[in-house]
């Protein structure tokens, strides 16, 4: 039996239907297009190993691949993609001019010329200390008497006045006084107001920071001050 010069034999002999034996044959081209298969596998294998899938790309393309995964790529692929969310977030605001913030905050019905009435209907009186605004009002319609807790016009105000601080970078700071009438620890009660102002910023979304400053007054009403500074390093 003549065999094609193209095919190369192998030493694995098949009978055939008269008996006799033949030596079975592979072609070249088979064999090469394995080594190449091969070779192309190894490739990929490589370049799969040594690259590092971005973890919101990942996720997009194979939305169930996390359901597979080991835990720690579960924990690396969610670390990655958490660092690209913060990277879309602005790393710093504006500080605004307090000329400006205070118009804004009287378009916004947040401050009017008097401090006297329900918070919801005025809101605080506007002025100026120094280089900062300072946005005051009695503590009366502020906080319930004699305790820390805000009443509903005083969170409402104070949430309105959050949309707008969230939206700069100006230091805030939080100035309670209150009266030694108030209270036989003036100290604690104007502590706790101060910290339930901050908590309810942060509750609504401000996220800028704030200090809290209590002080005692002998006489006199109780005060709450809303003091806007510049950001440190402006001239604003």
């Amino acid at each position: 039996m003549t065999l094609s010069p193209l095919l190369t034999k192998r030493p694995l002999a098949l009978p055939t239907d008269g008996g006799e034996e033949v030596e079975a044959a592979t072609p070249l081209w088979l064999v090469t297009f394995a080594d190449l298969m091969g070779i192309l596998v190894v490739f990929f294998v490589l370049i799969f190993s040594m690259s590092k899938p971005e973890g919101s790309s990942w996720s997009s393309i194979f939305p169930n691949s996390l359901m597979g995964t080991s835990v720690q790529a579960q924990k690396l692929l969610l670390a990655e993609g958490k660092s690209d969310t913060k990277s879309l977030q602005p790393q710093s605001k504006a500080s605004l001019d307090l000329g400006y913030l205070a118009h804004v905050l009287a378009q916004g019905g947040i401050t009017t010329g008097d401090d006297q009435g329900p918070i919801g209907s005025i809101g605080f009186r506007p002025s100026y200390r120094g280089r900062s605004l300072l946005l005051s009002r009695s503590a009366t319609g502020m906080f319930v008497t004699f305790t820390d807790e805000l009443t509903l016009p005083a969170l409402t105000a104070l949430s309105n006045f959050a949309g707008v601080m969230d939206n700069v970078g100006n230091r805030l700071s939080v100035v309670i006084s209150v009266s030694a009438a108030e209270s036989d620890e003036p100290w604690r009660l104007g502590l706790q107001r101060a910290q339930g102002v901050r908590t309810y910023l942060e509750q609504v979304g401000y996220e800028g920071g704030v200090t809290l400053v209590t002080k005692t007054v002998s006489n006199g009403q109780g005060l709450i001050e809303l003091v806007i500074a510049p950001r440190q390093g402006t001239d604003t």
